[in-house]
C-alpha cells in the first residue's frame, strides 16, 4: 500500500515536472517568434521571457478560459485525473414518458 502512494507519487511529480518544461519551452518559442517577427513587422520592441509567458498565459485564458476548479481543464475533458472530483461522472438522463 505505501509502495503505491510513492509510486502515484512520482508519477504525479513526473507529469509536473513535464508540464513545466512544456511550458518554459512553448514560452522560449514565443519570445523568439515575437523577437524576430513582430519589430520587422510592426516596429514594436522585443520582449523578455517574462512578458512571452504572459503572453502565453493571457493567449490561454483567452482560448481556453478559466472554466473554475482544479478538475477542469485539458485533463478533466478526457476523462484523466478523474479522482479528484466526482463531477466527470455521466448524469443521469430521465426516461422519456411513454
Amino acid at each position: 500500500m505505501e509502495q503505491q502512494k510513492k509510486n502515484r507519487c512520482g508519477i504525479c511529480a513526473a507529469h509536473i515536472g513535464i508540464g513545466l518544461c512544456i511550458i518554459a519551452a512553448v514560452t522560449a518559442v514565443v519570445m523568439v517568434l515575437w523577437n524576430v517577427l513582430i519589430p520587422a513587422i510592426t516596429g514594436w520592441t522585443a520582449i523578455n521571457y517574462w512578458q512571452a509567458l504572459g503572453i502565453v498565459v493571457l493567449g490561454h485564458l483567452i482560448t481556453s478560459g478559466h472554466k473554475g476548479g482544479p478538475c477542469h481543464g485539458h485533463h478533466g475533458s478526457h476523462g484523466h485525473h478523474g479522482h479528484c472530483c466526482s463531477s466527470h461522472e455521466k448524469p443521469e438522463v430521465p426516461e422519456a414518458a411513454a
